[in-house]
């Protein structure tokens, strides 16, 4: 795994904004010590491994989707997904180790990359007959996490915030 992408939840595909990345770099380089992590790590790791770290218990909760990366910090080889799941407004995806899947809202068009074929990431495949199966296996587990997480669909992303938002149109949309 690169060591700029170790602990972002998509890598390039959803890169966090300057600062977040540089807060990112230093907990990896605090943590790892240099090391190089090859499972699929994820944002949503880091609240369980900073407890495990520290030697404290969190509390069960279901809804919890992050596991403590710990195991790997001290040179084991646990049990470990082959899936790392993302969300943002209206915008959700899952990345395995060799595809990358995007699905936003009915307004805008989703994506599939293959990243070994394509690690650029230049072609979009969500329409190619070949990767059809693939895609279903990735949009069953992209909604199956997001409910087991206790998320509405993603049409209903909007019940899930506060903010009030602008509302754009694809361009080329019809009105």
């Amino acid at each position: 795994m690169r060591s700029d992408a170790a602990l972002s939840p998509l890598g390039d595909g959803w890169a966090p904004s300057r600062a977040r990345r540089r807060s990112a770099r230093s907990l990896r380089q605090f943590l790892t010590r240099g090391m190089t992590l090859n499972p699929l790590v994820s944002s949503y790791d880091y609240f369980p491994t900073i407890l495990d770290y520290l030697g404290v218990e969190a509390a069960p909760d279901a809804a919890r989707v992050g596991r403590s990366y710990a195991a790997f910090l001290a040179g084991k080889n646990p049990p470990w997904r082959n899936r790392l799941f993302h969300e943002y407004e209206y915008v959700r995806g899952v990345r395995s180790e060799n595809l990358k899947y995007i699905e936003r809202t009915k307004e805008f068009p989703s994506e599939l990359y293959d990243l070994e074929a394509d690690p650029g990431e230049t072609t979009n495949r969500i329409h190619d007959p070949a990767y059809r199966a693939q895609l279903e296996v990735l949009r069953t587990d992209l909604r199956e996490f997001f409910s087991k997480a206790g998320a509405p669909t993603l049409e209903d992303w909007q019940s899930t915030t506060k903010q009030k938002l602008t509302k754009y149109k694809a361009v080329g949309a019809a009105h």
